[in-house]
């Protein structure tokens, strides 16, 4: 049965309150103890991640060391000597046995901040280097929005382990000495964002926006090469890797890919990403619009052409009997809305549609 290596350093549990605060070792005293103890600490825990123990064991074990010790940084923060051991005795439990950690716990604030504080002389270092660079000015101020927020003190219950370890690991790849060494440049940033997997939203929307204003810039013709070369260009993406800056999205490699594959969908129904093109007028509401796609998508007629391309794409090309602009999400919506009534009206339309067609073609 694996141990509390540290349990020793917990106040006694039999004892009253009054008598915990009398016995409980603090202030200097607890300083050494900590100092005097890191070493066998750490031999416990080599020994105990080359047992013979499951993984699963293993695992829980160190979980609970991570919880215990964070308790312990909570704890006794007001103590400088204190937190300095426990923050170096953390940092040796996550360099050796992070791996057997879940990185969706809580770190504790006065270590979260700590381990800030090691990686900000970085961090300055590229926003100095950033606002001395050549790259456009698009891409600077999405950097100079995003980066500060990761980089200050956080609040309370509010950081996980796997957050820590991304921004560390964020701002190594920024100060890369390739990067720097050969000095700055604009494609380089996104290459290095993107294998990193800096999923934030705005960075996406810089992607998007930067795309289409190059696109703007190419004839017509060249357009389509133009989103293919940047959809090679992406870099792959690392399987089994879950460090990302919002879990909640998908990684920045496919986000990007995808919207790459929707203009490039725009282009081949004849519509020019990023600019207006005429509209056609028809002369039924959104909700027909929407069952007229709906019969035709589940029939395949789109191909593979996913819905929020056609429903995009629709918005951008039709006005309505009763509204000039339409946008997708509207049509969404009337997609996944389709009344009874609505059905039976474009069922009538087809029927009308199916006669004209056999008067014409297959007159009796």
């Amino acid at each position: 049965m694996l141990k509390n290596e540290l349990g020793f350093l917990a106040d006694k549990p039999e004892l009253g309150k009054k008598e915990q605060k009398d016995s409980a070792v603090t202030g200097r005293d607890f300083s050494k103890l900590v100092s005097e103890c890191c070493g066998t600490v750490r031999e416990a825990w080599a020994a105990a991640a080359f047992s013979v123990k499951n993984d699963t064991s293993i695992r829980r074990y160190f979980d609970f060391h991570f919880k215990f010790l964070s308790g312990l940084i909570s704890q006794h923060g007001a103590d400088a000597d204190s937190l300095k051991h426990l923050n170096l005795l953390m940092d040796d439990l996550l360099l050796f046995y992070g791996d057997f950690i879940q990185h969706q716990q809580l770190v504790a604030l006065e270590y979260y901040n700590y381990r800030l504080q090691k990686v900000r002389p970085d961090y300055e270092l590229f926003m100095a280097l950033l606002e001395s660079s050549e790259i456009n000015d698009h891409l600077r101020r999405c950097l100079c929005h995003c980066l500060p927020p990761l980089y200050t003190e956080i609040a309370e219950g509010t950081g996980t382990l796997g957050d820590l370890f991304y921004r560390e690991k964020l701002i190594g790849e920024l100060n890369h000495r390739e990067l720097n060494f050969f000095g700055m440049t604009e494609q380089g940033l996104v290459n290095r964002l993107m294998a990193v997997n800096f999923n934030h939203f705005l960075f996406f929307q810089y992607l998007q926006e930067q795309a289409t204003r190059d696109m703007q810039k190419i004839e017509a013709v060249f357009r389509g090469k133009y989103l293919l070369d940047q959809s090679i260009n992406i870099p792959l993406a690392k399987t089994g890797n879950p460090l990302c800056f919002d879990k909640r999205w998908t990684g920045i490699c496919d986000l990007y890919k995808t919207w790459l594959y929707e203009q490039g969908t725009f282009l081949s129904l004849g519509s020019v990403p990023g600019e207006a093109c005429p509209k056609i007028p028809l002369n039924i509401s959104v909700a027909y619009l929407a069952c007229l796609i709906r019969a035709f998508y589940d029939q395949g007629i789109y191909g593979a052409v996913s819905l929020t391309a056609i429903f995009e794409h629709a918005a951008k090309v039709f006005t309505t009997k009763r509204q000039e602009h339409i946008s997708a999400d509207s049509l969404s919506n009337a997609y996944y809305n389709i009344s009874q009534q609505t059905a039976a009206r474009m069922i009538g339309i087809f029927n009308n549609a199916s006669a004209a067609l056999k008067l014409r073609y297959f007159p009796v």
